[in-house]
């Protein structure tokens, strides 16, 4: 709540109105660390969209789970998961407001749960539609996870003209490997 008090030059108060509140939209992001309002265990993600390619496995929000699944820094993170043997694709999509011609670098840090690069790919791109088909510009394409340690990916880009954009991180899990964790996605 704010309240707004008008001085004179003379340094007479006027009355106070009422008290007011009012609502801040946050920024886009800096830095994503999936801090402020994921729901433990469930896909709901804040501000961002979901999509599956293949598989039944969405993004999931953690808290829980630690060893391969714990957070990079902070208290939570979300993870990429496959329970019935079949390789898993899901995205997530993020709005973002981008000024033609001007370069933008990102940055993630995923890691699976097996050292095997064959088991876990992630992949950032921007498109104009929170879909599948609409991420269309690849900022760091499908990159192997070689090891069960968070790894930088990261990219640069530069739209062509002003307006907003969908950044996409597409997650793929393979049949042998349960789970691929992500935190700190940097714009």
């Amino acid at each position: 709540y704010w309240t707004v008090v008008a001085y004179s030059l003379a340094g007479t108060a006027s009355p106070a109105p009422a008290t007011q509140s009012f609502h801040i939209q946050r920024d886009q992001f800096v830095t994503e660390s999936f801090e402020l309002g994921c729901i433990d265990g469930t896909s709901n993600i804040s501000e961002w969209t979901l999509a599956l390619e293949t598989g039944s496995s969405p993004w999931t929000a953690n808290s829980t789970y630690s060893g391969s699944l714990e957070p990079r820094t902070g208290d939570f993170n979300v993870y990429l998961f496959h329970s019935d043997g079949a390789a898993a694709v899901s995205w997530l999509f993020h709005p973002i407001t981008l000024v033609g011609s001007r370069t933008y670098d990102v940055e993630l840090y995923a890691r699976q749960q097996s050292t095997n690069p064959n088991n876990a790919q992630i992949g950032i791109y921007y498109g104009t539609d929170p879909t599948i088909a609409a991420m269309t510009n690849s900022i760091a394409g499908s990159t192997f996870l070689d090891t069960s340690e968070y790894k930088r990916i990261a990219g640069s880009f530069t739209p062509s003209s002003s307006g907003t954009y969908y950044l996409g991180i597409r997650g793929y899990i393979g049949g042998s490997t349960n789970y691929l964790a992500l935190d700190d996605v940097k714009l």
